[in-house]
C-alpha cells in the first residue's frame, strides 16, 4: 500500500470555515487498555481513509477536566479529528483530589504508551489510518488544562509540537493554587517552547464559588506563557460550555453558563483547536489566519483575540487584527 501524508499543506483561495466539520469522516474507537499500572479507558477518534491508501495523522492527547467523563467532549474531538487528527482522550483515576500531581504524572504515560502501541492497536480497527507520532499536541480542559502544562513542563515527553488550554485553570479561589503550582505569576516566565493556544469562557470567573477564578484561570495563563500564544476568549459561555449536551447535560449545575444550546461553543473551541493545529503540525496557516482575523464571524460572541509574538517564520502565519 502506498502511505500518503494529508495535512492540507496548500491553502486554497477561499478555503471554508473551521467552524465547519473538517473533510474526514470520523470513528470513534473506544479501549480499555493497561498503561503502566493502570487499566486506562480510551476514547479515540480516528479519521477514516478511503481506498488502499494509507495514510498518516498527527495525534492529540485531550485531558478532562476533573471528575468529568472523557465522553462529555465528544463533540469537540470529532471536530478536531474530521481535519486530520487521531485524537486519544484518556480517562483518568476518579481521584477527589486537589493535588494533580499524581494525574500528571498518569496523563505523562500515556504519550509513551502510544508511542509502542497505537499504531498496531489502530491497525485491528482503522488499518488504512496510521498515526504520525513525531507530531504530538497536548489538549486540556479545566483542571485537563493544567494537567497539559505540568506535562510541558515536565519536559521528558518526546515530539511535543503544541499545548493547546482551554479555560485552564490552577487554583481553586483568586490567586490560590493547588499542588502542583503550574503558573508564576509572573510576565512571560512559562516558557515551554512550543506555540500555545489558549481558549477562554467570559463566564468562567462567574459563580459561587467561580469553576475558572480570576488570576488563576485562561488570563493568567496567557499572562505567564512566554510567546508564541494566542488566546481567543467566548464572552457570553461558561467553564462547561465546551462539554456535550444532553448526556453531559448535569455538567451545566456547577458553572454559570449558557442557558440555550452549547454546540455553538463546540464548533468554536472545536474549529479554533483544529485551525490552531493545523497552522503547528499542518503547516497550512489558512483556517488559523481566517479565525483570527474574521473573529466577528465565529459562531459565538468573541473577545478581540490576543497575541504574544509570532509563529516560526516557516509557518507564514499572519494574523494582523481587523481595524476596529
Amino acid at each position: 500500500m502506498m502511505i500518503s501524508f494529508n495535512f492540507f499543506f496548500t491553502c486554497l483561495d477561499g478555503c471554508t470555515s473551521a467552524y465547519d466539520n473538517g473533510p474526514y469522516t470520523v470513528q470513534n474507537v473506544p479501549l480499555t487498555v493497561p498503561i503502566a499500572q493502570s487499566l486506562r479507558f480510551l476514547w479515540i477518534a480516528v479519521p477514516t481513509v478511503e481506498g488502499d491508501v494509507e495514510e498518516k495523522f498527527p495525534v492529540v492527547q485531550f485531558q478532562h477536566g476533573f471528575l468529568i467523563m472523557n465522553t462529555c467532549y465528544s463533540q469537540i474531538i470529532s471536530h478536531i479529528a474530521s481535519y486530520g487528527f487521531i485524537v486519544v482522550a484518556p480517562q483518568m483515576d476518579p481521584i477527589i483530589s486537589v493535588d494533580a500531581t499524581k494525574e500528571i504524572s498518569d496523563a505523562i504515560d500515556v504519550p509513551f504508551w502510544l508511542q509502542a502501541n497505537l499504531e498496531s492497536t489502530l491497525s485491528l480497527e482503522v488499518p488504512e489510518t496510521k498515526p504520525d507520532l513525531s507530531k504530538l499536541a497536548l489538549v486540556g480542559h479545566s483542571r485537563g488544562g493544567k494537567v497539559v502544562f505540568g506535562m510541558g513542563k515536565n519536559g521528558t515527553i518526546p515530539n511535543v509540537s503544541t499545548i493547546v488550554g482551554l479555560d485552564p485553570v490552577d487554583g481553586d479561589a483568586n490567586g490560590n493554587q493547588t499542588p502542583p503550582g503550574i503558573l508564576t505569576f509572573s510576565e512571560n516566565s512559562l516558557n515551554l517552547g512550543v506555540p500555545t493556544l489558549i481558549v477562554g469562557s467570559g463566564l468562567g470567573p462567574f459563580g459561587f464559588p467561580p469553576c475558572a477564578p480570576e488570576n488563576v484561570s485562561h488570563e493568567q495563563f496567557f499572562f505567564d506563557l512566554s510567546e508564541p500564544v494566542f488566546q481567543f476568549v467566548a464572552k457570553d459561555y461558561g467553564h462547561n460550555d465546551f462539554l456535550d449536551d444532553v448526556v453531559c447535560e448535569l455538567t451545566r449545575l456547577p458553572c454559570p453558563g449558557t442557558l440555550g444550546s452549547r454546540m455553538p461553543m463546540q464548533l468554536f473551541s472545536g474549529g479554533v483547536v483544529a485551525a490552531f493545529l493545523q497552522a503547528i503540525v499542518g503547516n497550512n496557516t489558512c483556517f488559523f489566519n481566517d479565525v483570527f482575523i474574521n473573529y466577528e464571524s465565529a459562531p459565538v460572541s468573541l473577545e478581540v483575540p490576543q497575541q504574544k509574538g509570532e509563529l516560526p517564520q516557516n509557518h507564514n502565519l499572519q494574523v494582523p487584527l481587523k481595524d476596529e
